[in-house]
């Protein structure tokens, strides 16, 4: 994740720094930037801190960057729970510094293209969304330990759980299933997570890690109730949309090609530069970073218990 969010702050000519405690020299090699020996040299050299290690270290690493007055793009998810999240918002609050979870998926033109469509009534009230997202289990081990990483779920199906909230608002209650196997040392490992949202909506988000070799996929299919937006990275590099009113002339039923875009974290690290240097609102709050966080320890929750949580009444997973 270094390399992709680093090829980005490369490509609108950032001055890059690198620490972490081992292979930032490689890193600051492959991108012209330069190695720092501590973190205090980071923050020295820096303006900006662009938080992408392990999730068991966001809380500690947001901490010393806002101490050091610094503002904070930190990785999805923003924190292993809901108690150091909030601790990241309350530091970031009391030392006045920008925290912004970098949900990329925001991002992605596919997305961000469906949630104008939905904001712009052009789909009507939403009624049913459903979300896949598919890929070859991490090969770092901290991945795969749900006490580091907080497994699929938190790990990758926070990105869908954070587009059904962007998409059709507060949930309600969260139920969710999971089903892991493993055969000749390869693991394999699937959730799906039902969000009912308090205005009726119901969003499926799917997740699936499977063997080495298994390709990225994503999509969504969105229905509301003047019509459905549909895309699938697997079929082809737009999306088709169907509505009651018809199709105009300009769109015939379908939208552009969309596989020609600024890449995404690209757009995401403007977005964090722009919302530092001016102050104005990210596309992603530090709220909707911790809500996210929130309903995915809601879905393990689920899993563990068997049963649906209700987000209000149960408190916040932590």
């Amino acid at each position: 994740m270094a390399r992709a969010h680093a090829a980005a702050w490369e490509a609108i000519g950032a001055e890059l720094y690198f620490y972490a405690p081992s292979g930032s020299a490689a890193v600051a090699d492959d991108f012209g930037g330069t190695e720092c020996s501590s973190l205090a040299a980071l923050y020295a050299a820096a303006e900006l801190v662009d938080i992408c290690a392990p999730t068991p270290h966001h809380l500690n690493l947001a901490r010393s960057a806002v101490e050091a007055h610094r503002h904070v793009l930190c990785e999805k998810p923003l924190s292993r729970s809901a108690t150091e999240g909030r601790q990241m918002l309350a530091l970031a609050a009391a030392h006045r510094r920008l925290l912004m979870p970098a949900h990329v998926v925001r991002y992605f033109p596919q997305y961000a293209a469906a949630h104008q469509a939905v904001e712009d009534g052009r789909l009507g009230a939403m009624a049913v969304l459903r979300f896949h997202r598919s890929g070859a289990t991490p090969q770092r081990p901290w991945f795969t330990d749900d006490n580091a990483s907080g497994g699929l779920i938190l790990d990758q199906l926070v990105h869908d759980i954070d587009q059904a909230v962007w998409m059709a608002g507060p949930v309600a209650t969260v139920y969710a299933s999971e089903n892991r196997s493993e055969r000749s040392g390869a693991q394999a490992q699937t959730a799906h997570v039902i969000l009912t949202h308090r205005s009726g909506a119901v969003s499926h988000c799917r997740g699936h890690w499977g063997a080495e070799g298994t390709a990225f996929s994503f999509g969504f299919d969105i229905a509301g109730t003047l019509g459905t937006l549909t895309y699938d990275s697997r079929k082809n590099t737009g999306f088709e949309m169907s509505t009651t009113r018809g199709a105009s002339p300009t769109e015939d039923g379908f939208m552009p090609d969309l596989g020609y875009f600024t890449n995404p974290y690209e757009v995401q690290a403007r977005d964090f530069l722009q919302a530092a240097q001016t102050g104005s609102s990210p596309r992603t709050s530090a709220e909707e970073g911790l809500y996210a966080v929130q309903l995915a320890l809601a879905a393990i929750r689920s899993v563990a218990e068997h049963r649906a949580i209700d987000v209000d009444d149960e408190g916040d997973h932590s």
